[in-house]
């Protein structure tokens, strides 16, 4: 599992609950370095689940251009506290990937 957020409160809760799963995961709270990390590990980039924030502050990119840009289909999660809104709900069925309202996740 990838996770993208820059809030480090989701990362600790993720690792949270994935430490006893014994899952795989990475942690990026960048763009750029999960971009870089992609580039070079293309085979685990290909078959990693997505876990991305929407928002990502001082960034280039949300989360929905990034899952779009790694081709997640059915193998990434938007978890954002804009579930609501029509425009990402529609974005996220385009693309394939699943929508997670980030107070779920809590």
């Amino acid at each position: 599992m990838i996770i993208l957020d820059d809030d480090s409160c989701m990362h600790n809760l993720w690792r949270q609950r994935l430490q006893t799963k014994g899952v795989k995961y990475l942690h990026f709270f960048q763009s750029r370095n999960l971009i870089d990390w992609c580039q070079e590990n293309q085979n685990s980039c290909g078959r990693a689940i997505f876990l991305f924030d929407y928002e990502i502050q001082n960034d280039q990119y949300n989360g929905l251009e990034l899952l779009e840009k790694f081709d997640a289909k059915s193998r990434g999660y938007l978890i954002t506290s804009h579930a609501e809104e029509v425009m990402i709900q529609k974005c996220c069925e385009q693309l394939g990937v699943w929508l997670i309202p980030k107070i779920i996740s809590w």
